[in-house]
């Protein structure tokens, strides 16, 4: 899957809704070991199970599994969405990047 080219504002992400073969598209705004807020121009729903498959530092990340936690509609009528994370190995994975990204 081809990623675009992360910006200093926001990191482009593919978004698959569990159980469906279709894929949205939406900018990660904030990563955390264990959460990540992201927005998109498709609504879903709290407690959707979803997969983000994105780059950050190099490494590419794919299906990074969470649940919608917060919903809001931001001014521009964007939807904007924290996730918590749900797999442990990914949770690590990502703390492991966040670090390097860090030193």
């Amino acid at each position: 899957m081809p990623f675009k080219p992360r910006t200093k504002e926001f990191i482009p992400t593919v978004i698959k809704l569990s159980r469906e073969d279709l894929f949205y598209w939406g900018r990660i705004l904030e990563i955390h070991p264990d959460s990540c807020r992201f927005l998109s121009q498709f609504e879903m729903f709290k407690d959707r199970i979803i997969a983000l498959s994105f780059e950050i530092n190099g490494a590419e990340i794919e299906d990074l599994r969470g649940n919608i936690q917060k919903t809001a509609r931001d001014s521009e009528g964007y939807f904007v969405y924290e996730m918590f994370l749900t797999d442990e190995t990914q949770k690590s994975k990502i703390r492991n990047i966040l670090l390097d990204v860090l030193s």
